[in-house]
């Protein structure tokens, strides 16, 4: 099982069909959970930080670990299942 710090972000984004722009230790985004005109969401793309992969909405407020990210976008409440998407 990988561990939060392995997870490469930009693949991870890519993989879910999230088309970002990275500024600084940020990937920026229209939120995927919700209708947005522009990009109010952002991840943290900071291996090493206890903060890597930690992704908030600054409209919606949604926010959580880039493995919550990935339970709401496959829509299960499994974070098992969510961290084997991940590890493939």
């Amino acid at each position: 099982m990988h561990r939060p710090a392995d997870v490469d972000i930009e693949i991870l984004l890519r993989r879910l069909g999230i088309e970002a722009e990275r500024r600084g230790a940020h990937w920026f985004a229209r939120c995927p959970f919700h209708d947005d005109k522009n990009p109010s969401w952002a991840i943290r793309d900071e291996p090493g930080s206890p903060r890597h992969g930690k992704h908030r909405c600054y409209a919606c407020d949604e926010a959580g670990s880039h493995v919550y990210l990935v339970m709401r976008l496959l829509g299960t409440d499994d974070a098992r299942q969510a961290w084997l998407w991940i590890a493939e």
